[in-house]
């Protein structure tokens, strides 16, 4: 059973990302109500509750989408795999994909993580070498003295500019025709001059908002509907995807 596991920062990532893997790659959501098996016996986070989604392909192997609850959780999520890994290896590797919203901050995360394998594995950890954008292996003893090795990849998206996963996907909307790219232009201008004492006060709450406005005007069929059913009208199948998604694909 080949088992992978992918942490983002919360809600809005983890439903792009479970669309995405839909949408591209055939992957199939989980649910308690009709994959009882896997969340009763296979389910080796059981503890994370449903802050996992989880996915499966025709291979019948599974994908975790992580929502940590913000970047400074990221460590505290790293800890606890490396750490039941010892006891029992399942994850064959782990993805962390964040935004690329400041360099320090990035920086950061990235030497948290570090810190965070190195305390979760202790003596037992034998070679980690963690590089933004690329695949990396983390190699260690288990309790049972046999050598482990998990592939991690650190992802910061978009990768040669400062943003995050939802202007990532407004900018590829935006490729897809001269009417799309019209109307996120619009959509931009209409939140930067957006002004209020109650809404939208901070940047974060601005980017999800013209995610939000441009895809209620290119399909207002969904415009009353929930966060999850907003996101599954992201064209990621005519999307180019961009170099750290393809390496995300090799997966697979």
């Amino acid at each position: 059973m080949s088992m992978s596991i992918i942490l983002c920062e919360g809600r809005t990532d983890q439903s792009l990302l479970g669309n995405y893997l839909e949408k591209v790659a055939a992957w199939r959501q989980l649910r308690p109500e009709t994959d009882k098996v896997f969340f009763e016996k296979k389910n080796p986070f059981v503890f994370a509750g449903n802050s996992i989604l989880w996915y499966e392909n025709e291979q019948k192997e599974y994908r975790g989408i992580w929502q940590v609850r913000g970047c400074d959780n990221f460590a505290k999520a790293i800890f606890r795999i490396f750490d039941r890994e010892t006891k029992e290896h399942l994850i064959d590797s782990v993805v962390v994909l964040t935004d690329y919203d400041d360099e320090s901050a990035a920086g950061d995360r990235l030497r948290g993580i570090k810190s965070a394998i190195g305390s979760a594995l202790g003596k037992r950890l034998l070679a980690e070498s963690l590089t933004a954008n690329q695949w990396s292996m983390v190699e260690f003893n288990s309790d049972f003295a046999n050598a482990v090795k998990v592939q991690v990849a650190y992802l910061l998206v978009p990768m040669d500019s400062f943003g995050t996963l939802e202007t990532f996907i407004v900018d590829e909307i935006a490729k897809q025709s001269r009417e799309q790219e019209s109307v996120v232009e619009q959509s931009r201008t209409f939140i930067d001059e957006f002004k209020s004492e109650c809404y939208l006060q901070k940047t974060r709450e601005k980017i999800k908002a013209k995610l939000g406005v441009v895809i209620s005007v290119i399909y207002p069929d969904r415009a009353f509907g929930t966060l999850d059913s907003l996101v599954k009208a992201v064209p990621w199948e005519n999307c180019q995807m961009c170099e750290q998604f393809e390496l995300l694909k090799k997966v697979y």
